[in-house]
């Protein structure tokens, strides 16, 4: 018989013949005993078709139900392991109560899990590349054993079924998840506790379902940027322990979103020698008068410039003809949410206080080169004054009087060039003033600075630089003659000048 069974499944009935088992309802006849005997043989007997290799004993092979197969009703899970236990799928689903009663196992959900997660971890290149439809139909069957039972989400959260679009594959309890931005400049960084799904992921029902049960999220920018600003601020977070590219990328984000540092956070940055630093030792190359490029080109490499990658990344992203407008509002944007300068720092902190003299600026006092920092000073006394003037009072504290006072003293006692070779104290010079020709007739140290009738150079006046004849100046000059040789001619001159500039304000002071 069993010959006989075996050479019907060679031909093209061998999926059709189950219907002729002798399965009857209970009669107590003749036949009874034979036809429990033919069961009982033919289920020990390799009578079944798995997927793939010879008949086997239907006790050994599982029959997988439609919620667990492809649209052809081939099943999902299809490998070198599972061909060889799952009944093949040309059998008619009509004669699944045939198989049952032969011995054929029934697959359960715990069974398909299994399979997957075994699928997974021995090749999961072949689970990544199958196609969108078939992923789609896994995200299916997945759904609907959630439906059926919330305990098995724990379980497939576990799986990395989940397509990123960086092209890795995670879990969902790798972190947060999000799905992609409709905006084609927001892509979620790296190097953050956040992963972006892949779009065709996104677009998908079924996947799309599954990740929105699982805990995934709808992408929102200012989400993203609270996030990258946690993670720069963490005391844990290893700097150089992430990439360049990486680094930069979370910059680009944060000013794609339109970020705005209201709250002054230090966030890292990569330099063109490859460290990691906070914006507030960075600094930007720019081609403004007097610019940190410029006031450290000799001694470049003892401060912090920006990697050239951040221009020429957000250059690749920017259209042609809004490029030169674009960049510049990077820049901008860099300088004001970055804490990036593109001119010597003056104080630091920059972004608070107390504050002191910084370490670079007082590396240029250290150089000699005070001419030049005066005309640094004069060309952004705009932005240098915060940290010397108080212009609103009722804004600042005592403690930013105070670093005011202390940095102002620093800059005022720096010793500078002035007229005849000599050096003095910024706060005993006068800023010489042609049209009055004094310097001829009186010892008082002049600063030797370019065009000094420019009115820009009346900041100096903060520093304790007389930058105004006044009837004062010229009592100064009186009592500099009594320390030389002099005459009754220079003497006459100076008391001349005090007659000219005495006013009721000031005759007190002068007598």
């Amino acid at each position: 018989m069993l010959g006989a069974i075996n050479e019907f499944n060679s031909g093209e009935l061998r999926y059709s013949w189950l219907p002729y088992l002798p399965f009857r309802p209970y009669v107590g006849d003749f036949f009874k005993e034979l036809e429990e005997e033919t069961i009982r043989l033919l289920c020990g007997s390799p009578i079944l078709e798995p997927f793939l290799g010879p008949l086997k004993p239907p006790s050994s092979l599982t029959y997988v139900p439609g919620m667990f197969s492809d649209k052809e009703g081939r099943p999902l899970i299809l490998t070198d392991v599972t061909k060889m236990r799952y009944l093949s799928h040309k059998y008619p689903s009509s004669d699944r109560h045939l198989h049952s009663s032969l011995g054929v196992r029934d697959f359960t959900t715990e069974d398909f899990l299994n399979d997957l997660r075994h699928y997974l971890k021995k090749t999961p290149a072949d689970f990544r590349n199958m196609p969108y439809s078939w992923h789609s139909r896994l995200a299916e069957a997945l759904l609907s054993a959630i439906a059926r039972s919330l305990h098995w989400k724990p379980t497939i959260a576990d799986l990395e079924i989940v397509p990123l679009r960086d092209g890795r594959w995670v879990s969902m309890k790798s972190g947060n998840l999000l799905f992609p931005s409709r905006s084609s400049n927001l892509v979620v960084p790296k190097g953050i506790d956040i992963f972006e799904i892949h779009p065709c992921a996104e677009t998908d029902y079924f996947q799309r379902q599954l990740f929105m049960s699982l805990g995934a999220k709808e992408f929102q920018a200012d989400q993203i940027c609270d996030i990258i600003i946690r993670t720069h601020q963490k005391s844990d977070f290893p700097p150089n322990g992430i990439s360049t590219s990486d680094l930069m990328s979370h910059a680009i984000f944060l000013y794609n979103a339109g970020w705005k540092n209201t709250e002054r956070h230090d966030i890292w940055f990569a330099t063109e020698a490859g460290l990691h630093c906070h914006g507030s030792y960075v600094y930007m190359d720019s081609d403004v008068a007097f610019s940190a490029k410029s006031m450290f080109a000799k001694h470049r490499s003892e401060f912090h410039f920006l990697h050239q990658k951040y221009y020429a990344t957000f250059s690749s992203i920017t259209l042609p003809s809004d490029s030169q407008s674009e960049m510049h509002a990077y820049q901008e944007w860099l300088l004001e949410q970055g804490n990036i300068a593109q001119v010597p720092r003056l104080a630091t902190p920059s972004n608070g206080a107390p504050f002191g003299l910084s370490k670079d600026f007082k590396y240029l006092i250290d150089l000699d080169l005070t001419v030049d920092i005066l005309l640094l000073l004069k060309h952004h006394w705009k932005h240098y004054s915060k940290w010397i003037v108080n212009r609103e009072k009722n804004r600042k504290s005592t403690i930013w009087e105070i670093s005011q006072q202390t940095l102002r003293s620093k800059i005022s006692s720096m010793d500078v060039k002035c007229h005849g070779e000599i050096t003095s104290p910024l706060n005993k010079t006068v800023l010489p003033l042609t049209e009055m020709h004094v310097e001829a007739f009186t010892s008082a140290p002049f600063l030797d600075v370019p065009e000094p009738n420019d009115d820009r150079w009346e900041y100096l006046s903060d520093f304790g630089v007389i930058v105004q004849l006044d009837a004062m100046f010229f009592v100064d000059c009186l009592r500099r003659l009594k320390e030389g040789k002099t005459s009754t001619k220079e003497a006459a001159l100076l008391y001349g000048y005090i007659d000219q500039y005495t006013n009721p304000e000031n005759t007190g002071d002068i007598r």
